[in-house]
Order: structure tokens, then C-alpha cells, then sequence
């Protein structure tokens, strides 16, 4: 699924305003390789811990939540446009 820099520009504005902040530092995506996986968390990590990985280049997305041990949990099927609603 392609993207337009402009559909970029409007998630990421969504998810500003749902206080996520991105890390500045891309990582290495599994599925295309390229280094442009951004890590996108909540500002306040005790509202649930909440992190969406997502790469600009092949947009795969992945959503994370920990459960009651604290442990990273990937939420299969992350759907981020449904999530943003």
C-alpha cells in the first residue's frame, strides 16, 4: 500500500494530538530492510505503555501494549487508520 507524503503528514499529526511522540531515530524494518521504522509512544509511559512501530517506506504497522507483568505484547492485526479513527 502506497502513501503520499501528505497521508503521512495527517497520521502523524493524529497521533501528535493523541500525545504519541516519535523517536527520532529510525530502525531497520523486517519485512523491507530499509532503515525507516519509527517508534511512535505515548509522552506519559504510565498511561498503559502504548508503542506503534510503523516504517515509512513499506507502512507496515505495528501496535504494542504491555499486559499486567509489564511485558510488550503485539496486538495482532493493528489496523492504525481504525485506531486513529
Amino acid at each position: 500500500m502506497s502513501r503520499s507524503p501528505s497521508d503521512i503528514s495527517n497520521l502523524e499529526y493524529k497521533l501528535k494530538k493523541r500525545a504519541f511522540a516519535r523517536d527520532p531515530y529510525p530502525l531497520s524494518c523486517d519485512s523491507c530492510e530499509e532503515r525507516a521504522v519509527f517508534i511512535y509512544a505515548l509522552k506519559h509511559t504510565n498511561t498503559g505503555g502504548r508503542t506503534i512501530e510503523w516504517c515509512h517506506h513499506c507502512h507496515r504497522v505495528r501496535g504494542f501494549t504491555r499486559d499486567r507483568e509489564g511485558d510488550r505484547v503485539e496486538q495482532p492485526g493493528f489496523d492504525l487508520e481504525a485506531f486513529l479513527g
